[in-house]
């Protein structure tokens, strides 16, 4: 669980939970409302995130370590309707586990991955 007074990365000021809970087949509902996939994972250097909106919304997509701070900011900003891509260049990173968050208007959604 990861907990915070405001977002770092993206500027949001407000109570932040996060909390990675995985469900036996390994997706959670708020994952399947988007359709986030994340592929591969384990990755070595880079990976890719995929989502679809179904509606405009803004978006924060980011990086935290396991210690719960936010390393690398991914996407911000007003996104339209749709399926989006993304791919995680995490060649800097250290190998280990990550957690991936993505907020939109009224979602939120988290993966762990995994750096080899």
């Amino acid at each position: 669980m990861f907990w915070g007074a405001s977002c770092d990365v993206c500027g949001r000021v407000g109570l932040y939970v996060v909390v990675f809970v995985e469900a036996p087949n390994g997706i959670d509902e708020l994952g399947k409302l988007i359709g986030l996939t994340i592929y591969p994972n384990p990755f070595s250097q880079s990976t890719t995130i995929e989502y679809n909106l179904p509606v405009s919304s803004d978006i924060n997509i980011i990086l935290f370590n396991a210690l719960g701070q936010a390393v690398m900011p991914l996407q911000s900003g007003r996104q339209s309707s749709g399926k989006h891509r993304v791919t995680l260049d995490a060649s800097p990173l250290s190998s280990g586990n990550y957690l991936l968050m993505i907020q939109s208007d009224k979602t939120l959604s988290t993966r762990k991955v995994i750096k080899q």
